[in-house]
């Protein structure tokens, strides 16, 4: 499904992010899943349960009324999350005044970074008045860190960059100003912070670890310009303006179908600020947060690219039609003081036809057909859209947008240097990510439905039932992340029996992440499944496969072909016992395409299914019985 844009309420509110408070950054977000922070450790909770509230201080208004922790229908929206939450409200009394909630003090937080301060808050005013605001004490000083001064329902992520290292504590208030308002409630207040250590895989500032601190200079899915994705020579084209373009476009004709939101095109416009778009060309410099209106846009790195400030931009389009790479390559941005490589980026965007199973060492999930792969990331903002020395202003923007200011899939925007990323700024409402953890980088995406596709360690499993035996086929789409795989078989699936155990670099692989093997039919065992062990020792199962004997009641889908084809494939199924079998022809959403029924006699039947005038990309055919249901991908050239 197409990621549709969350829309914050309609606020008038104020958020206070204090100039003279270094590293303070305030995110109001929608209620939904927590920006993705790993290895994080709770420093203070308070979710409205009596036992939460034991090492909180509730500081009576200064006009009556109190603070209140259930669910009474006068309070219901006053309600910010979900089950008990704490409130104040001006029901109980004619005029509240103010009232506070202070947690407990907190001790030093040396040796934390990414320190996080989360609640849900909701807000009724009446006429203008009340307000909710936050203050933290250090130092015997209480500075304001956020503040809103109209209704809100939602979820506050404040992050405390340079506050961490000292004792600490917060205080939450509700003001009604004088007059008459509704009141405040407070839900799932939490204080989170991140060690800085060895080991973890993650570059902090803090910290001296190499280990953690080396990155790859390219993608694994990186397509060295001049070569293509066999690693063959071949002549790229230089894109059109040279090395001289500021805020240009050109368009290619792509030789195959792409499908993008479920609409076809056969041309593209290469835009020098970061993307590629559709159906017309894109020259806006300065992003806005997606899914924003305006071309149907493909964004590897959407920022103000100068290339008179350094870089070059090259494409190169297959012959044989199944794909384009464009390859920004050591680009500047606009205001840049000089050539220095400091200051240039180096991105790549590969469109598909949906066929490619592999890029470069990284292989390529069914329904991907957008690629962005990463090398050095130095710069986010050109002068033009506020940045300064190639940082802050308009953040710059990483993925897919409609251009109906409805339908995107927002991976995330970048403003700074650093190598956090806290995910995608609409999906989860996260502050902007940190331009460095984009470096070797490889992004999938299935453009067609508008979907980001993260690599998994998930393990598929297919099997066929043989006259010589049993043959099973596994996929992983990231295969150089295993140390082996342990085959196994059942009859009842919660008694499992060991096979073999194959070391990953002697698994019999039938191309990058695929693997298959053949081994004799065991003695009235149908079951299968697959365990993988992961480098990093995470056990990963696959699903179990059910293989029906040859003289069980049931059906085999044994072979489709020609495949890849351009006309009608043959499908040969072997049938165990008369009956009827349904067919169908699917797109890779769901779309029903073509649908029949044959009617078999035991034995091998063969038909044949046409083709003829879908486009060009990849589809599925299905075939299913009363018990059995069996499919294979159809590539149409």
């Amino acid at each position: 499904m197409p990621v549709s844009s969350l829309r914050l309420p309609t606020l008038a509110f104020l958020l206070l992010m204090l100039p003279g408070i270094p590293g303070l950054t305030v995110q109001v977000r929608a209620q939904g899943e927590s920006c993705p922070y790993f290895f994080r450790d709770s420093l203070l909770w308070m979710d409205g349960s009596a036992e939460s509230l034991l090492q909180w201080q509730m500081v009576d208004p200064s006009d009556g009324g109190a603070w209140r922790r259930d669910t009474l229908d006068l309070a219901g929206m006053l309600n910010p999350g979900e089950g008990e939450w704490l409130y104040v409200s001006e029901a109980d009394t004619n005029h509240i005044g103010k009232a506070e909630l202070l947690s407990p003090e907190l001790p030093e937080t040396a040796q934390l970074n990414d320190l996080t301060l989360s609640f849900y808050l909701a807000l009724e005013t009446f006429e203008g008045n009340g307000i909710a605001y936050v203050e933290l004490r250090q130092d015997d000083e209480w500075i304001r860190i956020f503040e809103v001064a109209d209704d809100y329902y939602g979820k506050v992520r404040i992050q405390l960059g340079d506050f961490a290292g000292k004792p600490m504590q917060f205080r939450f208030v509700f003001d009604d100003e004088g007059e008459w308002s509704w009141g405040m409630g407070l839900d799932e207040i939490l204080l989170t912070g991140r060690k800085a250590e060895c080991g973890d895989g993650i570059c902090e500032p803090s910290e001296d670890c190499p280990g953690d601190c080396t990155f790859p200079e390219v993608a694994p899915g990186w397509i060295e310009p001049g070569t293509d994705l066999k690693g063959n020579q071949v002549n790229y084209s230089r894109f059109a303006r040279g090395d001289r373009c500021d805020d240009c476009t050109q368009e290619v004709e792509l030789g195959f179908s792409f499908t993008f939101f479920g609409q076809s095109y056969s041309t593209a416009y290469i835009n020098s600020n970061g993307n590629l778009s559709l159906g017309q060309p894109n020259l806006a410099y300065t992003p806005a947060p997606f899914c924003q209106t305006g071309p149907a846009m493909i964004a590897p790195f959407f920022a103000d690219v100068d290339l008179s400030k350094g870089g070059e931009i090259w494409y190169y389009t297959d012959p044989e039609k199944h794909f384009l790479i464009v390859s920004w390559l050591q680009v500047g941005y606009y205001g840049a003081d000089s050539n220095a490589a400091e200051q240039h980026n180096t991105f790549q965007l590969i469109l598909t036809d949906g066929t490619l199973r592999a890029v470069g060492q990284t292989a390529i999930p069914a329904g991907v057909n957008a690629i962005f792969s990463y090398g050095a990331m130095n710069w986010t903002t050109g002068d033009g859209s506020g940045g300064r020395n190639g940082f802050g202003g308009s953040a710059a923007n990483v993925g897919l947008n409609r251009g109906d200011g409805e339908n995107c899939d927002d991976y995330g925007m970048f403003d700074r240097p650093g190598r956090a990323y806290y995910g995608s700024s609409l999906d989860l409402g996260c502050p902007p990510n940190e331009v460095n953890a984009l470096e070797g980088q490889t992004l999938l995406f299935n453009a067609t439905e508008g979907d980001y596709a993260p690599p998994t360690l998930a393990l598929r499993l297919n099997g066929e039932a043989l006259a010589q035996g049993h043959v099973l086929t596994w996929e992983t789409f990231a295969p150089d992340s295993w140390e082996l795989f342990l085959v196994e078989a059942a009859r009842d699936t919660l008694l499992p029996q060991e096979l073999i155990t194959l070391p990953a670099e002697e698994a019999p692989a039938l191309s990058l992440g695929v693997f298959s093997m053949e081994i004799p039919r065991p003695q009235l065992k149908p079951w299968y499944r697959i365990t993988g062990l992961s480098m990093n020792g995470t056990l990963v199962m696959s699903n179990w496969v059910s293989l029906a004997d040859e003289t069980a009641g049931d059906f085999q889908l044994l072979f489709i072909g020609p495949n890849p084809t351009d006309g009608p494939f043959t499908a040969k199924v072997n049938i165990h016992q008369a009956g009827q079998l349904a067919w169908q022809l699917t797109s890779m959403a769901g779309q029903v395409l073509s649908q029949g029924t044959w009617e078999a006699s035991a034995g091998t039947l063969q038909e044949s299914v046409s083709v003829e005038g879908l486009p060009t990309g990849t589809y599925v055919f299905t075939v299913r019985s009363k018990d059995t249901i069996q499919y294979r991908y159809v590539v149409k050239l």
